[in-house]
Parts: structure tokens; C-alpha cells; sequence
């Protein structure tokens, strides 16, 4: 419930957060630059490096860079510990490879005299490294703030559309009691969004109801059924339209139409549907009144919204085993110690706060580092 909020308050949680979201995005913008102004330098110095040996090294180095990255990915989804243990091997393996063929390309770079070069090109794509991962954290700080941002938003919004829905509802209400007392159908909009009531004169008007029947075959009988099923309900008529002249009317059909497609109708007529849809509109006119009116054939559908329903941030049920080795640090009998994750924080800023290494803490929880949840609770000791 966030009814107890002042307006005050949410303008400025909504601005703070929108402020929030734009200068994470200036931030990730200029890191963007500075990685291609790095990468632009990294080629530049790989183009000049056209020892063949070499070139043929480091197409090895980076197809081993690669693969462990696709491994590693993979292990963070991995819940078997036959296929972790499998993954882990993998990437040993490879990392192993890796270091021996960057051994090579140091070998070769000293033999040809490019030492100087290659030291200056693993400086640089360390650097590389470390601007993506502030980037990958600067995403990840701007992807909680965004769904801070959008949630307040939406409470604004949400206060602006009841707000408006209870001026119309008395403009609304009048109507329908004029148009009621006629014997006239009406339609508006659900969400009262729009003073606007369609009065009608209906005429043949149809509801039908389909059901699906759920049926078995027996044996040496008839069939049975253990469910039946409302699949649908559909409103059929024809309705006469009348305005000041045939413009008038047109307008007031092309606004129908409008609705038709995009919102949520209540129909008070022959039938009272306060979820009605307009699948079918149409219109036309003869001579004795299309000076002033149309005949309209509208079809309707009942469908309410469905409910939608978000996942809730819970205690991970998975416990935190001690290892059989007691890591430093540890004190017997004492348990783990917790820190809960605000808005837009990172394992990069826990780690400072608790002087806990940013190893330890991807160790010692469940969450990705690109993805932690709001109101979590973090280990750190």
C-alpha cells in the first residue's frame, strides 16, 4: 500500500531515481569511449606485430580467452556437481594452455625485438578488462535503478489516472442516468479515464455463451466428461448512433473505433458487461436517417484482466556448509554474518564497506554479480 505517501514524496523519490538512472548511463557512456579508445590502441599495436609465429600465438590466446569465458558462463548455471566438476577440469585445462601460449608470444616478442610492444599491448588489455567489469557493475547499479525508477513512476501514474477516473465518475454518472432513463444503451470506458458515454438505441441484441466440454472415450459407452469450461462469452447488435448531423455521428463512430482497439468497455444495455471488448465494429446508414445517425453492428467479448503476479525476493533455502578445512579467519560457534542490498549496490562496494575480498563474497553467495536482488541478504563473513 502506498496510499500514506505524499505527493511530495513521490515526486522526489521519481526524479531522484530518474537523475539516478541518467548520470549511470553519462558514466557508461564515457566508459564505452575509453574502451574503444583502448581496443583502437590494442589493434593498432597487434597490427604492427606481424611476426607470423606471433599472429598465429595469439589467435591460439584468444580462441582459449574465449572458450573459458563460455565455460565459465555455463558453470555459474551448472546445479550438477558431475557437470561442475566436468566444467572446472575444462577450464584448468584450457587456462593452462592459455598461459603456455602467452609464454610463446613473450618468447617470440623478445627474439624479434617487439618486447617493448607486447608489455605496452598486456597493459592495455588489462586495462580493457577492467573498464568492461566497471561498466558490467555500472549496468548493473543502473538496471536497480531504472526498476526504482519505473516503480515510483508507476505509483505517479497510477495516482494520476484515480485522480482522473474521479472527476469523470459524476460526469459519467449523469449521463448513464439520462441515457438509462430513455431506455437507451450506453458504453464508456472502464478505466473512467474519459467523460465520454455512447447513448444507443439498441436492436436485436444476442448473448451467447460457449463452454468447451472436456470428454474420454469408454469402453462400451458413451463418453464421459470430469470438467466443462467457459471458453467464451460474445454480445451481438445492432445499435442506432444518432448526433447533430452525419459528421458528427462519422466522428463519434471513428472514437468507437478507437476504443475498439485499445481499452476496456462497460456495456449497459440489454446485456451489463463491465469487461467488454469490441471484436467486431461496423457501420452503414439508409435514407430515412442518415441525416443525422448510423447504424452500427458492434460484436463484444468478455474477458477480464488477468492478475499479474512478480516474484518476491525470499531467504535462499540452499545452507552455507563450512568446508572441511577451516579457512582463516573462521571462528568456531560463530555464525555467518549479513549485510542487506539497497538500491543500485554491488559485490565492488560490499566488498569495500566489509573489507571482505570480492572473491569471498561470490564464493560465499548465491547471486550473480551482475544481478543482485533488492533486499537480499548478502554473506560476508
Amino acid at each position: 500500500m502506498t496510499s500514506y505517501l505524499s505527493d511530495t514524496r513521490i515526486r522526489s523519490e521519481t526524479q531522484k531515481w530518474a537523475d539516478k538512472v541518467h548520470d549511470l548511463t553519462s558514466k557508461i557512456d564515457t566508459k564505452n569511449n575509453i574502451l574503444a579508445a583502448l581496443k583502437g590502441e590494442i589493434n593498432s599495436i597487434n597490427a604492427g606485430l606481424a611476426d607470423a609465429d606471433y599472429v598465429n600465438y595469439k589467435k591460439s590466446y584468444d580462441s582459449y580467452s574465449s572458450e573459458i569465458s563460455k565455460l565459465t558462463k555455463e558453470l555459474k548455471k551448472s546445479k550438477s556437481k558431475a557437470a561442475k566438476k566436468k566444467l572446472n577440469g575444462k577450464i584448468n585445462d584450457l587456462k593452462s594452455k592459455k598461459a603456455d601460449t602467452a609464454n610463446k608470444m613473450r618468447q617470440v616478442a623478445k627474439t624479434k625485438g617487439f618486447s617493448k610492444q607486447l608489455t605496452t599491448m598486456l597493459q592495455k588489455s588489462h586495462n580493457a578488462a577492467m573498464v568492461n567489469q566497471l561498466i558490467a557493475d555500472l549496468k548493473s547499479q543502473r538496471s536497480s535503478a531504472t526498476k526504482q525508477r519505473n516503480y515510483w513512476h508507476n505509483i505517479t501514474e497510477s495516482r494520476r489516472r484515480a485522480l482522473i477516473a474521479k472527476r469523470n465518475a459524476p460526469v459519467i454518472a449523469e449521463q448513464m442516468q439520462q441515457g438509462k432513463s430513455a431506455g437507451h444503451t450506453m458504453i464508456y470506458r472502464t478505466d473512467m479515464q474519459d467523460s465520454k458515454v455512447f447513448e444507443l438505441i439498441e436492436t436485436s441484441p444476442t448473448e451467447t455463451d460457449t463452454n468447451d466440454v472436456a470428454t474420454k472415450p469408454i469402453d462400451g459407452s458413451t463418453v464421459e466428461t470430469n470438467f466443462i469450461a467457459q471458453s467464451s462469452m460474445e454480445y451481438t447488435s445492432t445499435f442506432y448512433l444518432k448526433g447533430k448531423d452525419f459528421n458528427d455521428c462519422d466522428n463519434q463512430f471513428k472514437q468507437l473505433m478507437d476504443w475498439s482497439y485499445q481499452y476496456e468497455l462497460t456495456v449497459d444495455g440489454f446485456s451489463r458487461w463491465k469487461h467488454a471488448y469490441i471484436t467486431s465494429i461496423g457501420k452503414s446508414t439508409d435514407q430515412t436517417i442518415n441525416s443525422n445517425g448510423l447504424i452500427i453492428n458492434i460484436t463484444f467479448n468478455y474477458a477480464r484482466q488477468a492478475q499479474i503476479k512478480y516474484k518476491k525476493v525470499t531467504k535462499g533455502k540452499t545452507k552455507h556448509k563450512a568446508g572441511a578445512k577451516k579457512s582463516a579467519g573462521s571462528r568456531k560457534g560463530k555464525t555467518g554474518r549479513y549485510i542487506t542490498v539497497k538500491p543500485g549496490m554491488t559485490y565492488s562496494q560490499i566488498s569495500k564497506k566489509t573489507g571482505t575480498p570480492l572473491a569471498s563474497l561470490l564464493k560465499m553467495n548465491k547471486w550473480k554479480s551482475t544481478s543482485l536482488p533488492v533486499g537480499a541478504k548478502v554473506r560476508y563473513a
